[in-house]
């Protein structure tokens, strides 16, 4: 039998060949409005977390009335009301214990590393150098009665950053990285009195390095720091002193090892 000879119809060809895409292309659009509607969904959270971080301003304000706008570094307490201190704006602030809420600010020029309070006291050591506009290297006492100004007439002073505070009776012993204090030759360490700020002379405790730390407990005064000597006599990091006498004690502990790696113990001894 004869084959006969069909002509070819290229749109015939093309209706039966080809795919229908309408299906395709709603699903493509679902899809497209879908990832829309994820990338606006993740837009918007993105938005709402950088709005709650922008809280810290230069005006500290919060859901308790006060949010620090920087760290905090030091606190202290006396009955109902927190002192924190810091490199936030006034670098002091009193709040209430119970609540957060803000009661007043101070205006310290510098960062705040210190707190102590002694009675009406509240001492501050940091590497700040004024106060309420006036010279107050690194030490300072304020009024906590009156809004915590500056007693105008506490003067003394470090010649470096003042890491902590601790009071004995009428004693204030300060640490920290500093060579000078008060006028004197005296690294590391120094003490005045509570309220006149007036150097105590009779304790020249004197460390190579920084102080960090201090603490008072049963008569005696304890140091910690990255020091290696007191007074010329081996202390590493850790030595107490006797706070009636200002002698260095013997108690000294050892360091487990000296430089960064562990590997380099020291051999306990026998």
């Amino acid at each position: 039998m004869a084959a006969h000879n069909v002509p070819y119809c290229r749109l015939c060809a093309s209706s039966r060949q080809a795919p229908s895409t309408r299906g395709t292309a709603v699903k493509t659009t679902s899809r497209l409005a879908s990832v829309s509607a994820g990338l606006g969904l993740s837009i918007i959270a993105t938005v709402g977390f950088a709005a709650a971080a922008s809280a810290y301003s230069s005006t500290p304000s919060g859901p308790t009335g006060w949010t620090p706008d920087a760290a905090v570094h030091a606190v202290a307490t006396s009955g109902s009301v927190t002192f924190v201190g810091g490199a936030f704006t006034g670098g002091v602030a009193e709040i209430d214990s119970a609540t957060g809420a803000l009661i007043t600010t101070a205006n310290v020029g510098g960062d705040v590393r210190a707190l102590a309070v002694s009675g009406s006291h509240l001492l501050i050591g940091g590497s700040f150098t004024t106060v309420d506009g006036a010279t107050h290297k690194k030490l300072a006492s304020l009024t906590i009665a009156t809004g915590l100004p500056a007693d105008p007439h506490w003067r003394a002073a470090a010649g470096g950053t003042v890491r902590d505070i601790v009071v004995n009776g009428n004693t204030e012993y300060f640490g920290g990285a500093f060579t000078h204090q008060n006028g004197q030759p005296q690294g590391g360490l120094g003490a005045v009195t509570v309220d006149t700020g007036k150097l105590v002379p009779s304790f020249a405790a004197s460390t190579d390095n920084t102080v960090f730390g201090l603490t008072a407990s049963v008569g005696k005064l304890f140091v910690a720091g990255n020091f290696t000597h007191i007074d010329g006599v081996v202390r590493n990091s850790l030595a107490s002193v006797t706070m009636a006498t200002n002698a260095l004690d013997p108690w000294a502990p050892a360091r487990a090892w000296t430089g960064s790696s562990p590997a380099r113990r020291r051999s306990a001894p026998t």
